[in-house]
């Protein structure tokens, strides 16, 4: 598999309304809703976007990290050949992702745009 780059960045907090005012107004980009999600994403000129979720408590908390490639099914058959344990796939208006959780026991993803 081949990471192409870094498609999206997120974070779960219990402070999202907080976060995502700080990056609206101090950062000066604005949040879209992310329709079906409890999230608002910010999307950039270099088509990167960063989440913002709601949780409810730092228990719950994560940062994931969403890395481009160009064919997400190829990418699960090598990570599921390597022993990775994967969630399922789910599409979002970037497009089409799968979490797994790196041997750092942090959540990571992998994102097949729909711009391919």
């Amino acid at each position: 598999m081949e990471i192409k780059g870094i498609v999206f960045a997120g974070t779960a907090t219990p402070n999202a309304e907080a976060t995502k005012a700080f990056f609206g107004k101090v950062l000066s980009v604005d949040p879209e809703p992310l329709e079906g999600f409890p999230a608002h994403v910010f999307h950039f000129p270099d088509g990167s976007s960063f989440g913002v979720v709601h949780v409810p408590s730092d228990e719950m908390a994560s940062r994931p990290i969403g890395f481009k490639v160009d064919d997400l099914d190829a990418a699960i058959a090598e990570l599921t050949e390597a022993g990775i344990e994967l969630g399922s796939i789910g599409e979002s208006p970037i497009g089409r992702y799968v979490h797994f959780n790196a041997p750092d026991g942090h959540l990571y993803e992998l994102v097949e745009t729909s711009e391919r």
